[in-house]
């Protein structure tokens, strides 16, 4: 295999050039976000419909179920959204709001030398990140872990998957230098031709006592606030006995 940071910035590339290609005009979905602030005390479900246009991230938005409509960017980042570029990313907290700022930038395009079999001492090809094979990475499937460099301030992937079958990433987490403990795993997948942060569920419900109905596929179940599985997950007639016992009164 060739040196993973070399792999690294091939992936990169490939990921930035499908990106470009193949962006939606709009979006429709509806995100379910649980927001805790320890230092306030404070915790907040938001359940939101929301209609985005891609280009400028300018959305549409209500609470759910009939919470009036704001506009603004998506909340709380748009689905549409290469995290291996270049890009700034703030949030504000208070006891009234929550708001979260997401600035893309271009993507990346990294120079990457041809194959010249004459060569015969490797170095490190990037400066910023020091990336290293995971033990389950293979030739078709990589799994980068990655090591910010001291250049790096802020972000950095720390952990890449590249799907099998379209050779772009299936999993990226991000985190921050400096020994915080802020970090973003995003997942994603081809909907439509279009490479998008994946949702985890065909349907959510809003939380009832700590616990929300979800499903994909024909499978349901109910995860906590936490996003684990408290019961399930399993087919639609066991869920209704479950349903029927504990959560009528």
């Amino acid at each position: 295999m060739i040196p993973p940071d070399l792999a690294f910035a091939i992936l990169i590339n490939r990921t930035s050039d499908y990106y470009q290609a193949h962006p939606p005009t709009y979006m429709t979905y509806t995100e379910h976000t649980h927001v805790t602030a320890p230092s306030l005390g404070r915790a907040q479900d938001v359940n939101r419909s929301i209609a985005v246009r891609v280009a400028d991230n300018f959305a549409v938005m209500q609470d759910l179920p009939n919470g009036g409509h704001r506009t603004g960017q998506a909340f709380p980042i748009v689905a549409y959204f290469d995290p291996l570029s270049a890009f700034q990313f703030s949030y504000f907290a208070n006891l009234k709001r929550v708001d979260i700022t997401l600035e893309r930038g271009q993507p990346l395009v990294l120079a990457t030398p041809e194959p010249d079999p004459s060569v015969n001492v490797v170095v490190p090809y990037n400066s910023f990140w020091n990336s290293r094979y995971a033990p389950d990475s293979s030739a078709t499937a990589l799994h980068l872990l990655i090591d910010p460099t001291p250049r790096v301030k802020g972000f950095y992937p720390s952990e890449v998957v590249e799907d099998p079958q379209t050779h772009l990433p299936s999993h990226i987490e991000m985190r921050v230098t400096g020994g915080a403990d802020e970090s973003i795993a995003l997942d994603y997948k081809v909907i439509d031709g279009h490479w998008v942060i994946e949702p985890q569920f065909d349907l959510a419900e809003p939380f009832q006592d700590g616990l929300a109905e979800v499903q994909r596929g024909d499978w349901y179940g109910l995860i906590d606030r936490a996003g684990h599985f408290a019961w399930g997950p399993t087919t639609e007639g066991a869920l209704n006995r479950v349903i029927e016992t504990e959560w009528t009164s």
